[in-house]
């Protein structure tokens, strides 16, 4: 992250050429450790070029899902424009809680009620905001003292194309998507 987070802003950088030159990929590759999958991953971080947003945050996802979540519900050959494009919008109408399937091979949950123990590492949380919406990825949980603590990590949420990782409990759960009515969406692993 830091690594990727150096870049300068105002240039148009190839993120997955960059990070084929540093050190983390040479180490990989000399440990062996670079699967198809991986490549894969890099390779999302170059697709898209936009000025002073080196990292999306569709790309951010992408990678991380080619290193190997076991909840993860993401296929990376779903062709979608954006996080937007993974919410239908029939499971936003009503205050009940909303499921359908994803074209990526997950299910979507949207629910104002959602609770942060249903929250594991893989799962996607999408916000739909503009025209293309945001997505992130929920690292880690882990129970201290009887409470549920998330680790989670987004790209751009700012238009700045940083990568940013952030911890969410009880006291700033709804801050991430807003308070109740405002429907919280997650993107899970088909468990079926």
């Amino acid at each position: 992250m830091k690594m990727l987070n150096s870049v300068d802003q105002n240039s148009r950088p190839d993120m997955s050429a960059f990070i084929r030159n540093s050190d983390w990929y040479r180490k990989k590759e000399k440990d062996g450790l670079l699967t198809s999958k991986l490549e894969s991953g890099i390779d999302q971080l170059g697709y898209l070029r936009i000025e002073g947003q080196p990292v999306q945050c569709i790309q951010w996802v992408n990678f991380l899902t080619s290193l190997g979540y076991p909840e993860c519900p993401i296929n990376m050959g779903a062709a979608i424009r954006g996080p937007n494009d993974l919410i239908p919008d029939r499971i936003l109408v009503g205050s009940h809680r909303g499921v359908a399937s994803s074209r990526t091979g997950g299910v979507i949950i949207a629910d104002p009620k959602l609770k942060i123990e249903e929250l594991k590492a893989g799962n996607l949380f999408l916000i739909k905001n503009s025209d293309v919406g945001h997505v992130g990825f929920f690292l880690a949980t882990k129970d201290v003292d009887g409470k549920r603590l998330v680790l989670g990590t987004d790209a751009n949420r700012e238009n700045d194309g940083r990568i940013r990782i952030f911890t969410l409990e009880d006291r700033n759960f709804d801050l991430l998507w807003g308070a109740p009515p405002k429907k919280k969406i997650i993107l899970v692993k088909n468990n079926s």
